[in-house]
């Protein structure tokens, strides 16, 4: 490890907080996780399998796993490349300072109570994240601070610093290196806006040369960048700069020309309107408007789920509200070290990012409220909120797209330790049922509850199922991560001959690409929205989505697939009318029937 690497773990262990236990292994013959992947499970499948498994010595690493499991989950990183920002980074936007801040004011507070945070998280003192009681995993909540992907060779990894004084600073596309002192004596608020007015000022004056940019590469899809970053390092001087950039606690981005009116139009605006002016590589970044409004972006491919986003977003910004202001700077004052960096950027990468930007960028409107149909109108009826929405969706797209569609839903896995996130399917047979009933023509409320009650307890299973153990394909990509080359070709070798047999004989469906994907993560007051607005998503059939329950409103931001053939506005709308649907047929339900059979109705 070099001497400035906090450490090679993906999840950091912190002494003082409790850890989960480790997820259940399967059985070396246990292959039901496969159906999933599309392996119809008969005699001659398995002895396949089997035999695929014993030639590549997978059964051999399963043996040692109980001894190496959570050391492997430590430190591989499966979300690898992961370099396509837009379509794989979440944005927060993050709540309104109550004071009457200045942008600078609100980037210098941002900045310390990142440095706040760190200080309590790495020390153990953070409250830890618990689920009925018992321990969640902590260990991806370091992975705010200091954390980039950064390239070796033509290879990506994840870096992670032990420096917690320095920001990294962009404005216009420039990029700025601010030390802001050690988080057991950092600057004062009016030290740092002193700096950034002075960043500011060089970063507007047009007699200041200011060099190429590298920033709008983090844009790229993941083959452009590995190939724009060898170009770019080629350059001593590039190198010199992406070395510097790994030790920096975190990025902020001052949008000062841009004043949004709404948290959805911040979202956007940071996400992905003003790609020349971010560093995707970094693990946070903040961007700061010229009105005050602010977002962080976060990595996912540094490891940081939604959950861990949504709790530390809201810890950021809790943070920096309750940050006192000290006053002028006295002229006196020792002013902050202070760096800008010089890049060497050839066109025609830029012009390579540009265009790979240009395929998922979408114009459309993509964050929406749905008021009247929250959480309480759920609950007030017995029914669990997430599961009725899930049926609402399934019913809206049957509508518009005239078919069924296949709806996955994100998963945390936190409950285990150092545990990647994981789908369930939530298009399960009960869930279709209850949508052919609803989307018929004899609708009668109280066996309409009862559907719904069934669609609810069998997603609820099938999240219990993928959770109840790791799966076989996530066991058998941690086996390849641990092969020296030639073992490696070796063995996809005999995985590809094993696939096509097993496709030759019927016994293996080629696994779909996503449908639908959902993702629910928690909601805390100091984030109004989670999502990645304004793009295109590449990896699914129809569309992904980010939602939130509320008690009286549902938010949600929507990504279509390239060629969707509905307007995310019809989506929408949809989708709150179907809502409004289940709402009345479970108030007509209670009204008139009150069966026994129905769930107690919330008092």
């Amino acid at each position: 490890m070099e001497p400035q690497q906090r450490t090679r773990d993906l999840y950091e262990h912190i002494p003082g907080y409790p850890q989960p236990p480790l997820i259940a292994l399967p059985a070396p013959d246990d292959l039901t996780s496969l159906q999933k992947e599309g392996l119809k499970l008969t005699r001659l499948s398995r002895l396949l399998v089997q035999g695929a498994m014993r030639a590549t010595g997978f059964h051999a690493f399963q043996r040692k796993l109980p001894d190496n499991l959570e050391w492997l989950l430590r430190q591989t990183n499966l979300r690898l490349p992961g370099l396509f920002a837009p379509a794989v980074n979440a944005t927060l936007s993050l709540a309104d300072d109550p004071r009457d801040l200045t942008p600078l004011e609100r980037a210098a507070t941002l900045m310390l109570a990142v440095q706040d945070f760190y200080v309590e998280v790495m020390s153990g003192r953070l409250a830890p994240d618990t689920h009925n009681g018992s321990p969640l995993e902590m260990g991806q909540y370091p992975n705010f601070f200091a954390a980039s992907l950064t390239f070796k060779g033509k290879y990506v990894q994840v870096y992670k610093s032990a420096a917690a004084d320095r920001v990294t600073v962009l404005v216009n596309g420039r990029f700025f290196l601010l030390t802001i002192g050690s988080p057991a004596a950092p600057a004062g608020v009016s030290q740092i806006v002193a700096a950034l007015q002075a960043i500011v000022a060089t970063a507007q004056d047009p007699h200041q040369p200011a060099g190429d940019s590298p920033a709008l590469l983090t844009s790229a899809t993941n083959e452009t960048q590995r190939q724009v970053f060898q170009t770019l390092m080629q350059e001593p001087a590039n190198v010199a700069n992406l070395e510097r950039l790994r030790h920096s606690l975190l990025t902020v981005c001052l949008d000062l020309e841009h004043a949004p009116a709404t948290h959805a139009e911040a979202a956007r605006l940071a996400h992905i309107q003003n790609p020349t002016n971010r560093w995707h590589h970094a693990s946070l970044q903040l961007v700061v408007c010229g009105n005050g409004k602010a977002s962080a972006i976060c990595n996912f491919t540094t490891y940081l789920d939604g959950n861990t986003m949504m709790r530390g977003g809201a810890e950021i910004q809790k943070r920096a509200a309750r940050r006192a202001l000290d006053g002028e700077t006295s002229v006196g004052a020792a002013q902050l070290p202070l760096e800008a960096l010089r890049w060497r950027v050839p066109q025609d990468l830029i012009e390579r990012a540009a265009a790979d930007l240009a395929m998922i960028q979408d114009d459309q409107p993509s964050t929406f409220t749905l008021s009247g149909v929250g959480a309480d109108a759920c609950r007030a009826h017995g029914l669990p909120p997430v599961p009725v929405f899930v049926v609402a969706l399934q019913m809206a797209t049957q509508r518009l797209l005239g078919k069924q569609v296949q709806i996955d839903q994100f998963l945390a896995m936190s409950g285990y330790r150092c545990m990647d996130v994981t789908t369930a399917v939530a298009s399960t047979p009960e869930v279709l049922a209850c949508v052919a009933y609803l989307n018929g023509d004899d609708v009668q409320a109280d066996q309409a509850v009862r559907l719904l009650q069934a669609a609810g307890a069998s997603q609820t299973a099938a999240a219990r199922e993928v959770r109840r153990q790791i799966p076989l394909f996530m066991l058998f990509t941690l086996f390849m991560r641990t092969l020296g080359r030639i073992r490696q070709v070796y063995t996809l070798a005999i995985t590809m001959l094993t696939g096509f047999t097993l496709r030759t004989l019927r016994l293996y469906d080629n696994v779909k690409s996503y449908e639908v994907v959902l993702s629910h993560p928690a909601i805390f007051p100091e984030v109004p929205l989670i999502g990645r607005p304004g793009i295109r998503l590449p990896y699914v059939r129809y569309f992904g989505m980010h939602y939130q329950i509320h008690a009286d409103h549902v938010v949600l931001t929507l990504m279509p697939a390239p060629d969707l053939p509905v307007t995310n506005a019809e989506l929408a709308a949809a989708i709150e009318q179907s809502l409004r649907e289940i709402k009345g047929v479970c108030e007509t339900a209670y009204t008139e029937h009150t069966p026994t059979e129905l769930p107690e109705k919330a008092t």
